[in-house]
C-alpha cells in the first residue's frame, strides 16, 4: 500500500507543473491526419502505459454509417477516432474537411452518449486540428461540447504546397476558402464563449542552421506544417527562443509549444507523452 501511495506521490509531483489535467475525467478524443488512421496513435499509448487493445474505437464504414468497438473490459474515456472510410479513393477524390467534421458531429454525440459526460477533450494531430475546430464552429452545442483542444502540428495558415484541386487537399491550400471562413466562425464564436485551445508546433531545422525562422517546418521541406501554420495569429513570435517551454497563449491560444522533432516524430516527444500522462491518468 506504501508502494502505491508513493508511485502516486512521484506522478502527481512530476505532472503538477504542466497548466492543464484531466481533474474532471473527461472523455479523450484521438483524431488522426490526413492519409492516416487510429494507428498514428499506437505508439505514442504504448510508451504511456496503455494498450491499443484497451481503449474503444469509433471508424466510418461508409458516410452514413460507423462502428463502435468498446466493451465492458475497454476504457471508456481514450477514444480513437477515424474519420475516413474504407472508400480511400472516393475519400480523397471527393471529401472535404467539411465532410469530416459533420462526421465528427455525429460521433462526439455518440461519446458523450455513452460515457454520459457533457464535454470531451480532444487531441488532433495535423489536419485533425483543423477538422476539430471546423466540428466546434458547426454550431454553439458543439463548441461548448469541447473542454479543451489539442492540437499537434495543424496547418491553421494551410499549406502552400497543397494542390487545391480535390476536396481535402484544396481546404488544405493556403488561402483556401475553408480556412478564411473557419477563422471567421472560430472568431464569432469566441465573442459568444471563451475556449481552451492548446497549440504545438514542430520543426526539423536544416543542418548547419541555429537560428529559427518561423516559415521552417516539420520536415526541413516546404510541403508540410510550418511553426507559424502551427501557431497561428501570430502566436508564434514569442516561441522562437523558447524551445521545451509551455507558453501561456497572447491572445487566442491558451498555451503554445515548440519542439524540435518532424511531423509524426513529435508524437512520442517527452513533452508529448507528459501531456498524454497528465491527461489519461
Amino acid at each position: 500500500m506504501r508502494i502505491i501511495s508513493f508511485i502516486l506521490l512521484l506522478s502527481g509531483m512530476l505532472y503538477a507543473n504542466l497548466p492543464f489535467h484531466n481533474l474532471d475525467q473527461l472523455p479523450v478524443v484521438f483524431l488522426h491526419g490526413i492519409g492516416a488512421g487510429n494507428h498514428i496513435w499506437y505508439p505514442a499509448l504504448k510508451k504511456v502505459s496503455v494498450h491499443p487493445d484497451s481503449v474503444s474505437q469509433i471508424q466510418f464504414q461508409s458516410h452514413l454509417h460507423y462502428y463502435v468497438s468498446t466493451s465492458d473490459t475497454q476504457s471508456k474515456r481514450i477514444w480513437l477516432v477515424g474519420y475516413y472510410t474504407s472508400d480511400f479513393l472516393h475519400e480523397t477524390l471527393n471529401s472535404d474537411l467539411t465532410t469530416f467534421a459533420n462526421r465528427l458531429t455525429r460521433v462526439i454525440d455518440e461519446i458523450k452518449y455513452i460515457t454520459r459526460s457533457d464535454r470531451v477533450i480532444i487531441i488532433a494531430h495535423s489536419m485533425g486540428g483543423l477538422i476539430a475546430r471546423k466540428y466546434m464552429t458547426l454550431s454553439r452545442k458543439n463548441w461548448q461540447s469541447v473542454d479543451t483542444l489539442f492540437t499537434l502540428g495543424s496547418p491553421h495558415e494551410g499549406v502552400v504546397t497543397s494542390i487545391p484541386v480535390v476536396g481535402q487537399l484544396r481546404d488544405l491550400f493556403a488561402g483556401s476558402d475553408f480556412l478564411e471562413n473557419l477563422d471567421k466562425d472560430w472568431q464569432a464564436m469566441r465573442l459568444i464563449d471563451s475556449v481552451q485551445w492548446v497549440s504545438v508546433a514542430a520543426v526539423k531545422p536544416y543542418r548547419g542552421l541555429t537560428r529559427l525562422q518561423p516559415k521552417m517546418t516539420d520536415l526541413a521541406g516546404p510541403g508540410y506544417v510550418s511553426i507559424y501554420s502551427a501557431l497561428p495569429y501570430g502566436e508564434w513570435k514569442t516561441v522562437m527562443n523558447k524551445l521545451d517551454v509551455w507558453i501561456k497563449g497572447d491572445d487566442v491560444l491558451f498555451y503554445k509549444l515548440l519542439v524540435i522533432d518532424d511531423h509524426v516524430g513529435m508524437l512520442i516527444h517527452p513533452k508529448m507523452l507528459e501531456l498524454f500522462q497528465s491527461l489519461l491518468f
